[in-house]
């Protein structure tokens, strides 16, 4: 199971941030929380989403390394997000950092096309078929 669903590291992101996951703005329509931290993080300016009530009162790299470990946890493509203990393993600085892509990857799925009983029709119509359905 990774960690993706248990939400807890979207939690971390929106406290790390002081902003909730999408956020209406009168200039743009929306910001999402992931997008705007994952465009951050690919630009080497991650702290700068930091939640300025925080007042620079933390630890730099543990900041940054909960961010990360965020962005992670809710990579789109799921064989790519941790599991809990490489999670755990991580926050801890028992294992380094992943390396993500600069820039958000976006999920994309393919469908196999629909297979054809054409084949199949044409056999149990066919007496000469081992498939033939019908009466001798």
């Amino acid at each position: 199971m990774n960690c993706y669903s248990t939400a807890t590291l979207v939690v971390a992101l929106e406290i790390t941030c002081g902003r909730r996951p999408i956020v209406d703005t009168p200039q743009v329509n929306q910001i999402v929380l992931v997008g705007w931290v994952w465009e951050n993080y690919g630009t080497g300016t991650l702290l700068e989403v930091a939640d300025p009530l925080l007042e620079s009162v933390y630890e730099e790299e543990e900041i940054k390394r909960l961010m990360i470990v965020g962005l992670w946890c809710v990579h789109p493509d799921p064989v790519h997000r941790p599991t809990m203990r490489q999670v755990i393993q991580v926050l801890n600085s028992e294992s380094s950092l992943p390396i993500l892509p600069s820039r958000m990857s976006v999920a994309s799925y393919s469908c196999s096309p629909k297979p054809s009983l054409h084949g199949v029709v044409s056999n149990i119509q066919d007496p000469s078929s081992s498939y033939y359905v019908g009466h001798s």
